[in-house]
């Protein structure tokens, strides 16, 4: 005789777990990036120009001045509501690698790269 799973439904409790609603009346989720920040991200994005995309990484792609908060960012995504919005970012100003190469660099700091195509 086959048995059937029991499922009992209970409330979570934890920071990822949020409505549309919760966020609507506040805007901490909003990274403004400042003018050091964005200058650094320019540099990083021109520096590593040698290096293919898929190769970069934290130490070829130097985030020194925004370490500190994308180490926040990180600890927000993992252990917060999980999301947030960069805000500042110069793609009007860089080609479309140009811009490809800055979000792939973040994200060298945030953690490791994995591809989704394989």
């Amino acid at each position: 005789m086959a048995q059937t799973a029991r499922m009992t439904l209970s409330r979570k409790i934890d920071p990822a777990v949020w409505y549309r609603a919760d966020w609507e009346q506040c805007d901490d989720w909003i990274i403004e990036l400042t003018d050091k920040e964005i200058q650094e991200l320019k540099d990083a994005v021109s520096r590593s120009q040698a290096v293919p995309i898929a190769n970069l990484c934290a130490g070829s792609f130097p985030l020194p001045a925004f370490a500190s908060r994308i180490r926040e960012l990180r600890n927000e995504l993992i252990y917060g509501r999980g999301f947030a919005v960069l805000r500042g970012l110069p793609v009007h100003e860089w080609d479309r690698e140009s811009s490809a190469r800055a979000y792939y660099g973040i994200g060298c700091h945030l953690g490791v790269p994995v591809s989704q195509n394989a």
